[in-house]
């Protein structure tokens, strides 16, 4: 019987064939062998999948969505589908350095008490050339500067976490944060108790195009907004279950200034000659 690797990779792919192949080849040249490749083709149209199949690596597996399902549904697919004892999540046009995955499990395998480890990044344009750096991926970088920044924003970045297996697929993204999906994730760990940390060196590239999902939606929407109206679902399904706690009403608290903030930006806009 074939043995489970110790690491899943999750990537989604949904029109991703400008940098697909740079992401693949990025993960399949990691100096960590011992893993599996997840790529959930979520019902592209573009040439994504002739570019998914000029790979020949036995660790890619393939996972279709007939239609387009969305980003929520192709992450929770894959990590209930995922065999390795931790999941190391990417995106379809981001760039893993080489040494990823082999500093992120050596950690992981050192410190059982920490559930999620992210690392940080360092942002380039569609043509990879650096675009600088996140300041609060480097301000917030320990357990509990994590989750004093969490009551305000998010502060790792998504594409650079692992995270323990059985505690993602206990904890699925929640389909009605759509856009926000990973913060209220973390927000509910933080909740229950999990320890979040981070690498304190660069170990993804994060393109940042203007198809990014997240450029995208915050082009849209006052993130004020975006951020208050995540807090208060997760405060929701938190005061539901009864997670009355510190962190909660720190959160909650918080809430209110964002909805605040988000009221100012809006004036500002209106009242702008």
């Amino acid at each position: 019987m074939e043995s489970a690797p110790d690491i899943s990779v999750v990537m989604p792919v949904y029109n991703a064939a400008g940098f697909l192949y740079d992401a693949i080849e990025s993960v399949l040249k990691q100096s960590f062998k011992n893993f599996e490749l997840l790529l959930i083709d979520d019902g592209s149209t573009d040439h994504s999948k002739d570019i998914i199949h000029q790979f020949e690596d036995e660790r890619i597996i393939l996972i279709k969505n007939e239609i387009n399902q969305g980003l929520i549904f192709s992450l929770n697919k894959a990590i209930g589908l995922a065999r390795g004892k931790y999941i190391a999540r990417m995106d379809a046009d981001d760039l893993c350095l080489p040494f990823r995955l082999q500093e992120q499990f050596t950690y992981l395998e050192n410190n059982p008490n920490i559930s999620v480890l992210a690392g940080y990044i360092d942002f380039i344009n569609e043509y990879g050339a650096p675009k600088g750096l996140w300041p609060m991926d480097r301000k917030a970088n320990t357990p509990a500067l994590i989750r004093k920044a969490m009551i305000t924003a998010c502060c790792i970045a998504h594409p650079s976490i692992m995270a323990r297996t059985a505690i993602l697929q206990q904890y699925p993204f929640a389909q009605q944060q759509k856009a926000i999906e990973d913060y209220d994730l973390w927000l509910r760990l933080l909740a229950d108790g999990y320890e979040i940390d981070k690498l304190q060196k660069s170990i993804l590239q994060y393109r940042v195009h203007e198809n990014s999902v997240t450029q995208v939606d915050n082009l849209k929407n006052n993130v004020y907004f975006k951020i208050a109206r995540c807090k208060r679902k997760f405060l929701a399904a938190a005061f539901k279950k009864g997670r009355i706690n510190t962190f909660t009403i720190r959160v909650f608290f918080r809430m209110l200034v964002d909805y605040v903030l988000g009221f100012g930006k809006q004036m500002k806009k209106i009242i702008k000659p």
